[in-house]
């Protein structure tokens, strides 16, 4: 326990670059929040949407008039799809609706054509769009029902339902539920930056191990008392609190901003410090194993770019191809993501993707250990 202390107050001592390092990254953090909470409050204004009616019907356009009156959304009309697709790739509007060509027949015949949604990155937008359209849908198909296939009869009940102010949807705007989602938007973007800078800071770990490995401080550990488990404990508890000075003020600064991402605070803590676990004893891993700190770098950031992209960091792992959802098991931020998903969703438990996570983070610790202990070429470093 002597050992471990003194490798830990030695290295803090030998890190203060690090140290003020992980100060101004943190600083960086809560700017972010700021952001992310500015953007969830605006995330309830009024949404502008790109909208394509094919069919030309009464009930595409009573569709858009539900979008509009009732929702309060904005829409830009056009029959041009290339046009619409650009619009949405520049981020002049926040998604697209599609109504198919032979809608309102369809939807007399009783096998309404999907309406086709498209969205590129603004998930609150899309889960509340979704939602609504999904419920007129619903009520739109009862109308046309009672129609009984009559294209004019259900002409008549929708102008009936407009003239008498009786919404054709089951629900009207709910502004808590766009809070809501956009509150889950910022919550997982502030999420990805964590991310992001937790891997930064591994490579702060693995430069210092590189530094000792080329000063000789590494081959006079190795030649003392010290044991594997002493030197990675320390190394761990050092990045331990670069960790904590990340995100312990942004954390903190994002529970008093009044956001609600249907994730306690406390269970977010939990799961960013198992993350971190992992992030740290990669860095131990790497640095120990790297011959130069040019590898380092390329190592980690290759490995953080990839990681999160396959993982869900960078958006929702469920919209990405069958492949990289396969590949993106194998990777921390998709079991991390999956451990928010149970917590918002009330499905499943957190638990079993938090310990997969330690897992990985208790391996790499493992590895770390073994190269400490062996000969393999770092004694001549």
């Amino acid at each position: 326990m002597k050992n471990l202390n003194v490798l830990f107050v030695n290295g803090l001592s030998r890190a203060k670059g690090i140290l003020i390092t992980s100060v101004v990254v943190s600083a960086a953090v809560v700017l972010i929040v700021l952001s992310a909470v500015n953007s969830a409050e605006s995330g309830a204004m009024a949404i502008r949407l790109g909208f394509i009616d094919r069919d030309g019907s009464a009930a595409s356009a009573d569709f858009g008039r539900y979008l509009t009156d009732e929702l309060g959304i904005e829409l830009v009309l056009s029959d041009n799809t290339d046009e619409m697709n650009s619009k949405l790739v520049e981020k002049r509007i926040s998604g697209l609706i599609e109504i198919p060509a032979g809608f309102e027949a369809a939807l007399l015949a009783g096998d309404p054509d999907p309406v086709l949604l498209t969205f590129m990155g603004d998930y609150a937008n899309e889960v509340f769009t979704r939602s609504y359209v999904e419920s007129y849908m619903k009520s739109l198909g009862a109308l046309a029902a009672a129609a009984g296939g009559d294209s004019a009869k259900l002409k008549t009940l929708l102008a009936k339902t407009t003239d008498e102010n009786v919404p054709v949807g089951v629900i009207e705007k709910d502004e808590k539920l766009l809070k809501e989602q956009a509150d889950k938007d910022g919550y997982r973007v502030l999420l990805g930056f964590f991310m992001m800078f937790s891997f930064i800071m591994s490579i702060c770990i693995s430069t210092m191990l590189f530094a000792d490995r080329m000063e000789g401080t590494y081959r006079r550990i190795r030649a003392g008392r010290v044991t594997a488990f002493e030197y990675t404990m320390s190394i761990a508890m050092i990045g331990l609190v670069l960790m904590l000075l990340i995100n312990g003020p942004s954390l903190t600064l994002y529970a008093l901003s009044g956001s609600d991402p249907g994730v306690p605070m406390l269970a977010t803590a939990g799961m960013l410090a198992a993350f971190s676990l992992f992030v740290i004893a990669f860095g131990l891993l790497i640095g120990l194993v790297m011959p130069s700190h040019g590898g380092i770098v390329a190592v980690i950031i290759a490995v953080t770019t990839i990681t999160s992209m396959l993982g869900g960091a960078w958006f929702p792992i469920d919209v990405a191809p069958q492949f990289f959802q396969t590949v993106g098991h194998i990777t921390p931020q998709y079991w991390f993501f999956e451990a928010v998903a149970s917590w918002q969703t009330g499905e499943g438990s957190p638990v079993g993707p938090t310990l997969i996570i330690l897992l990985a983070a208790a391996l790499c610790f493992v590895l770390a250990g073994v190269q400490f202990t062996g000969n393999k070429g770092l004694g001549r470093v």
